[in-house]
């Protein structure tokens, strides 16, 4: 039988940290090589809240590698030191408005993505009092860039940069720049590029003069870490709007051949805001958040 230890550790070396107390575990984290530094923050764990702290601690820790292994540990755990810890960590801003995110980081930190994705988006309404509602053109203008931040972090930092507002804001940018020019702009082409990219399924409303494109999730495309880059949040789900069914006669008369079908379109209010006009609008405003500027230097290098 192997002496060898799961975790990478020498069984002499993982046996004398675990007998040793939280003081030990510290003075580990002080003065042991980087080997010994990652055995014992795997042990402090076990050690409850005293070892928790010592995770936290190690997010100031001089050694690169134990920083990096605090942080992993940290990214599972719910306890509301470990959540603080994060916040601080990513240097996440105060919230503008009156709103906890506790609820959505705990979710985020054991990958229930789904009601990470239902908290997101009662949110980002609430942020603008539109409750039970949809985001109108005025409402995406009046979002605080802050908790746009906060919510953007957070989703970048859990799904290890897979999901994200501004991770959506960057592939809308490549779809745009591949598939529209300055004097040739195609919402269709546009949103069926961007639908691929992120796993969403692209439905098109016919309206009285130009089509309008809206979507939806893809039911293949589950609420999983594996899911396409960019699929959550369910970022067109802020939309909506009332419309009612129009209806036209077509030509029966034609002199050239040429005859039109009749015609069934919807008429939208004036306050509707969804699809591809709600994407494009809202990622003008996520190019503003300084994570959207990081993604591109990222896409770049």
């Amino acid at each position: 039988m192997s002496d060898a230890d799961p975790s990478g550790f020498s069984p002499v070396m993982t046996m004398a940290i675990v007998l040793f107390g939280v003081e030990e575990i510290r003075a580990c984290l002080r003065t042991g090589t980087e080997t010994e530094q990652q055995a014992a923050l795997a042990i402090a764990l076990r050690r409850g809240r005293p070892g928790l702290l010592l995770v936290i601690g190690a997010l100031q820790n001089p050694n690169p590698a134990t920083r990096q292994m605090a942080l992993n540990l940290l990214r599972k755990r719910t306890e509301p030191e470990a959540l603080q810890a994060i916040w601080a960590y990513l240097a996440l801003p105060a919230p503008l408005q009156s709103l906890d995110y506790t609820a959505l980081q705990s979710a985020l930190a054991i990958a229930q993505w789904q009601t990470a994705d239902e908290l997101t988006g009662a949110l980002v309404l609430a942020l603008v009092n539109r409750e039970r509602a949809w985001l109108r053109e005025q409402d995406v203008a009046a979002l605080p860039m802050a908790d746009l931040t906060i919510l953007d972090g957070l989703w970048r930092f859990y799904s290890g940069d897979r999901f994200g507002f501004t991770i959506q804001a960057q592939i809308w940018r490549t779809c745009e720049q591949a598939e529209c020019t300055p004097l040739s702009y195609s919402a269709f082409d546009l949103s069926y590029c961007f639908s691929q990219r992120v796993g969403w399924h692209l439905k098109m409303y016919e309206a009285r003069y130009l089509a309008q494109y809206d979507f939806c999730r893809k039911s293949r495309t589950r609420y999983e870490l594996t899911a396409p880059i960019g699929s959550l949040p369910s970022t067109f789900a802020l939309g909506g709007g009332d419309s009612q069914l129009e209806s036209e006669r077509g030509d029966i008369e034609s002199t050239m051949g040429f005859y039109a079908p009749d015609r069934v379109y919807h008429i939208w209010e004036p306050d509707a805001l969804f699809g591809h006009n709600l994407l494009r609008q809202f990622f003008l405003k996520i190019e503003q958040l300084p994570g959207f500027q990081q993604s591109i230097r990222q896409s770049e290098s």
